[in-house]
């Protein structure tokens, strides 16, 4: 299905003048080669009956609508330019180029307003036809192509006008969506135009080659049957000859060896007893002598015959290898001219996209650079990526040896771990036992705390956790029926042992040592546990110290 080419310019108050000149051929000195001039009377305006003139017409446009009295800008777009065509074929086949660009005219209308159309010239003297249609863009009473042909106006365009042509008729659609190309300039245009009949001409210069290849290897085919056939026909007369000659021989030899049983052996007694031949009668009837002659003479005109058909057979197979490769060298050629005529299709329907849509050169080379840095990339990273395999690799197979080392130690720590459940089933056991007992005690504990903590005594909670009283000073504490004790951490409940563990500082023999006290909660429930009290007088710490020395000996603390 052809394509529809739809493309727009932004014009200015400049370009008025040259697009008029162009459009309504105000001059015979074109810049355009392909304009034929005797074909010029054949363009049309749908708009106008005749020339106009471009700025009156566009300026009338615009004032009859805008409410602003403000002065235009000069840089202003003052008609945006549609350029619509499609290929040769399509025309071929739509010879009615005035009602096809009547209908697009109609589109543009119902979209942008029939009275902001200035003119719809038809150009029928060049090489495809093609419509310049001229849209003024007012949007509620100002001037502004950007509002009219926004960018989401254009794409909705591009996807209606063909819609809207297919609903009337004609086999047309869009070029490619999304494509990044832009569009050509009327030059860029023309060139791509001579470029594609220089195409289209070579491609029918090589389908012409092809074809009369193809005919000269339809010749060499027939002559190469005819061969084929013939030979076997030399192959069944020679077989026919050859078996003939074998029964002449065979005759022959016969013949040969009744003469040798025979008439020879009595030759030879003659010749040895010279015995006269008067007496021996060797009679030879006629018939059998002329056989005997005329075997002998077909035999030779068989062997002669049997030797040129050899010859004539293999003149035969000669010529018919030589046509062979002929054969053979024709294919090849024709198969090249074929990827030929491919390419040149190819290079055919690519200047074909290229002249419905835009100039791909500019794309495929930064195509080609991006594809050429990405496979030198691709390269490096390969390269990169083989290393690294080669060093996984090799870590792998450390990896693997350090995985069998692994492994046994694992094993031999299952084997442990299978040891140890017993004992770990034990010590769980042993800890809800604790638990419970902790649990049936927990009254005696709050009452116990309720107890203590008339006389600032501090023990511990319903947690478990011993706390020390918050005004403990940092000059020491004094423990009754205890050494002199300074707290490092809080205490806490330790659930394996079953006691109160209190890490603290105390006076041994003159020196500052560092213990854990272990109270079990018969000490803790009988308070026999120590007590704390704040202490400041100096002259208790030194009147304790020798308490302290006689606790340390193993009278105080339970380790």
């Amino acid at each position: 299905m052809s394509k529809i080419v739809a493309r727009m310019e932004k014009m200015k108050d400049g370009n008025l003048s040259g697009i008029q000149r162009h459009n309504q051929r105000e001059t015979n000195n074109h810049s355009n080669p392909d304009i034929d001039i005797e074909k010029s009377h054949l363009n049309y305006d749908l708009v106008n009956p005749g020339s106009i003139n471009y700025r009156e017409k566009i300026k009338q446009i615009i004032e009859s609508q805008r409410i602003s009295k403000r002065a235009v800008r000069k840089d202003a777009v003052l008609v945006n330019e549609w350029i619509i065509t499609s290929d040769t074929a399509f025309f071929q086949e739509n010879t009615d180029t005035q009602a096809f660009f009547t209908d697009v005219v109609a589109y543009f209308s119902d979209r942008c307003g029939r009275q902001n159309v200035a003119y719809a010239t038809v150009h029928l003297d060049e090489t495809t036809p093609h419509m310049h249609l001229g849209i003024v863009p007012m949007y509620e009473g100002r001037l502004s192509s950007k509002q009219v042909f926004s960018r989401q106006n254009l794409l909705e365009i591009q996807e209606e006008l063909p819609t809207y042509l297919q609903e009337r008729g004609y086999a047309i659609e869009r070029g490619l969506r999304g494509s990044p190309q832009k569009h050509l300039s009327v030059k860029e245009y023309k060139d791509v135009q001579k470029e594609l009949q220089v195409s289209k001409q070579e491609l029918a210069n090589q389908e012409q080659i092809l074809a009369e290849k193809e005919r000269e290897l339809h010749s060499y085919e027939q002559a190469i049957f005819r061969i084929d056939r013939l030979l076997e026909e030399k192959n069944e007369e020679v077989k026919g000859k050859v078996q003939a000659m074998n029964q002449l021989e065979t005759k022959r030899n016969e013949i040969i060896n009744s003469l040798q049983t025979t008439v020879l052996p009595d030759l030879a007694n003659v010749k040895e007893k010279k015995f006269s031949l008067n007496g021996l009668k060797y009679v030879l009837s006629a018939s059998d002598f002329s056989a005997i002659k005329s075997i002998t003479k077909d035999f030779e005109t068989l062997r002669t015959q049997n030797k040129h058909l050899k010859i004539e057979n293999n003149n035969l197979a000669q010529k018919n290898k030589e046509l062979t490769q002929v054969n053979h060298e024709q294919e090849l050629q024709i198969t090249e001219l074929a990827y030929e005529l491919t390419l040149k299709k190819e290079q055919l329907t690519a200047f074909e996209e290229k002249q419905l849509n835009y100039d791909q050169s500019e794309q495929i080379k930064q195509e080609l650079d991006t594809t050429t840095q990405t496979v030198s990339v691709l390269e490096t990273e390969n390269k990169r990526l083989k290393d690294k395999i080669t060093d996984l690799t090799y870590d792998f197979s450390e990896l693997n040896e350090k995985y069998q080392e692994i492994k046994l130690k694992f094993d031999g720590l299952t084997t442990y771990l299978h040891e140890r459940l017993g004992h770990a089933k034990e010590t769980i056991l042993f800890t809800i036992q604790q638990g419970v007992k902790y649990l049936q005690n927990a009254p005696k504990l709050k009452k116990s705390l309720e107890r203590y903590s008339k006389d600032r005594t501090y023990l511990i909670d319903e947690k478990g956790t011993l706390f020390l009283p918050p005004d403990t000073g940092s000059k020491g504490v004094t423990m009754s029926l205890n050494p002199h004790f300074y707290p490092l951490k809080a205490p806490f409940y330790n659930r394996e042992t079953g006691c109160y563990e209190f890490v603290g500082e105390y006076m041994a023999n003159g020196r500052s040592r560092t213990n854990t006290l272990q109270l079990s909660e018969e000490q803790v429930l009988e308070k026999k546990a120590f007590t704390f009290e704040q202490s400041t007088d100096k002259k208790a710490w030194q009147q304790s110290k020798k308490y302290s020395r006689d606790m340390s000996k193993g009278r105080g603390l339970s380790r």
